[in-house]
């Protein structure tokens, strides 16, 4: 009976070890990955806006997406993020989300990390562009 006790109690802890440390995309560690693919897709929407894909809003700008870089959109959509998009003082801003909240927010105007990072954010950002057109400028001189 000990000897049950245990094993049982040895396989319990190994298991929560194995499920307890699997990987949860919500873990701010994990959107690392994101930064690259996100710097990928607003240079690709900076590119759509001045073509004239943000005109009918942010579904005619999914859809040219979809069309023309179809696994830069399934890479997020496969991960479970949600991509928001708009035009903002002339320029494309993107919102990446898991879930309803905001993970970041880019312009293509600065190469490296997004202009907003939302994953410390104690407070619970919803997965609404927050950018405005004076901010955007800033951030685009």
């Amino acid at each position: 009976m000990i000897r049950l006790t245990k094993n049982f109690a040895t396989w319990s802890f190994l298991l929560f070890l194995i499920f307890g440390c699997a990987h949860f995309p919500n873990d701010s560690k994990d959107h690392e990955d994101v930064i690259e693919m996100l710097s990928v897709l607003t240079s690709f929407a900076q590119g759509a806006l001045q073509k004239g894909y943000f005109e009918d809003g942010e579904q005619d700008f999914l859809e040219y997406l979809a069309a023309k870089k179809p696994k830069l959109n399934k890479w997020f959509v496969e991960r479970g993020y949600t991509i928001r998009a708009a035009e903002v003082a002339d320029h494309a801003v993107i919102m990446i989300c898991y879930g309803d909240k905001a993970i970041f927010e880019d312009t293509d105007c600065v190469a490296g990390k997004p202009d907003r990072d939302y994953r410390k954010n104690l407070n619970h950002t919803d997965c609404e562009i927050t950018m405005t057109k004076e901010e955007v400028k800033k951030i685009c001189q």
